[in-house]
């Protein structure tokens, strides 16, 4: 019965790896929606010693209500030099209200003096204000190095070596399993012409 219920649980955390990995890969947009959480690989050293560049920072879905100043909140923005809107991870510093008398977010990175705010543009080059329909969820924890890795693994040298040291240990595997198989063959061949030869 305990085995039962083990092998079930182990195929429940299989089915949830695999969607978890489907919607990942091929619909990162919807991961907060389908999934409440959403994993991003931090781009910039702007949050160090905090979160270093190459982290994998998991962020979760949060209500406008709950946001403070002192959170650190993921948000979508236009950035010049990648010349497109991508994620920003960075400290909520302040909470104000503009002109227009929306709710607007001043952020700083881990290295910004006090009331020190970042200066976001859009593409055009004009001064926008962060809303919260540009926030994506707010940090939640990040896991180092394995940015590091992802990294790695998209250098088509490094990946070819990772393919080679596996076939190479494959064979290893597969010659000693033949080997001690051809061994333990020649034994019982042995035993049985002893056999033959005391009858």
């Amino acid at each position: 019965m305990k085995k039962k219920i083990l092998a079930a649980i182990g195929y429940v955390f299989l089915f949830l790896l695999a969607i978890n990995v489907v919607v990942t890969v091929f619909v990162p947009e919807k991961s907060m929606e389908y999934l409440g959480y959403r994993s991003l690989l931090v781009l910039s050293d702007s949050m160090e010693p905090e979160i270093e560049l190459n982290d994998l920072v998991v962020i979760i879905s949060i209500d406008e209500e709950n946001i403070e100043v002192g959170d650190i909140i993921t948000f979508s923005v236009y950035i010049p030099e990648l010349r497109e809107e991508a994620f920003v991870t960075h400290y909520v510093a302040a909470i104000e209200e503009n002109e227009l008398g929306e709710t607007i977010y001043k952020t700083h990175g881990a290295q910004a003096e006090p009331d020190v705010y970042d200066q976001w543009r859009d593409a055009e080059g004009n001064s926008i204000d962060i809303t919260f329909e540009d926030i994506e969820g707010q940090y939640f924890f990040h896991v180092g190095f394995v940015g590091d890795i992802i990294v790695a693994l998209r250098n088509p040298i490094f990946l070819a070596m990772i393919v080679i040291t596996i076939t190479m240990v494959g064979i290893t595997i597969n010659y000693i399993r033949n080997t001690r198989n051809d061994d333990d063959e020649d034994e019982e061949e042995s035993e049985n012409k002893l056999v033959d030869y005391d009858e």
